[in-house]
């Protein structure tokens, strides 16, 4: 209990333990770093599993079909599509190992040629999980309906488009109470506050100053209403 001849040597011994740990900081950053690797590469993330099991599907099998046909295109046309194959690899690398953030970050629809069917589709499904996974439902199915336009067919994807669909639809919804809100707000401000206005017909002098005096907003209109060139030109 209190200790024996080899008191010292063990205290040495947590020293040097303590002067070769990592600070408080550290391994708070640490921590936040483990959180969000945790977040952003997890089991499912903010879809559900068998929603995600569909799409996983759907990426990893038309993906690989979409850069077979690129590679035959380029031996038949000499036509370079290195960079839509890398892009492609990266979308089914991405949705493989559930690195949610990466798809919507590298989904490649930029650098994708809307004639590459197959290979936009695969890009723009891949954008919508990442999309989903952050919770930006409208903008999901924005490149859900981006892929539709291409070939893109409801059977393909039921689960994951219903999903997002009805997700979609109550984000914009409460974005639309929102800005209403706001509407409202600004017209009951805007009828609450003095009239900022003083048509020169009726000002005089005395007037004039007063305001002045009084340091009272006004805007002043029909000033030029009298001059000559307001009657010619």
């Amino acid at each position: 209990l209190f200790g024996d001849d080899d008191d010292e040597n063990s205290d040495n011994e947590m020293l040097g333990e303590e002067e070769g740990s990592t600070t408080g900081k550290e391994a708070l950053e640490d921590k936040v770093k483990e959180i969000i690797a945790t977040y952003d590469v997890s089991p499912v993330g903010a879809i559900p599993m068998p929603c995600f099991g569909e799409v996983h599907s759907f990426v990893l099998r038309e993906g690989k079909i979409a850069i077979e046909e690129l590679r035959a295109k380029k031996e038949d046309n000499g036509m370079s599509t290195t960079s839509i194959v890398d892009n492609l690899s990266d979308c089914m690398s991405f949705v493989r190992s559930k690195q949610f953030h990466n798809c919507a970050k590298s989904h490649g629809m930029n650098n994708c040629p809307w004639t590459l069917q197959r290979a936009y589709r695969v890009a723009a499904v891949t954008a919508s999980i990442g999309y989903a996974h952050r919770g930006n439902y409208m903008r999901s199915q924005e490149c859900l309906d981006r892929a539709t336009i291409l070939g893109l067919s409801a059977a393909d994807l039921p689960k994951f488009s219903a999903l997002i669909k009805i997700h979609a639809a109550e984000q914009h919804d409460c974005l639309v109470t929102a800005l209403r809100q706001i509407v409202v707000e600004t017209e009951t401000t805007k009828e609450m506050l003095p009239k900022i206005q003083f048509p020169i017909a009726e000002a005089d002098h005395g007037s004039l100053s007063e305001i002045l005096d009084k340091e009272i907003p006004v805007v002043v209109r029909g000033f030029a209403q009298q001059w000559p060139a307001i009657n010619k030109w």
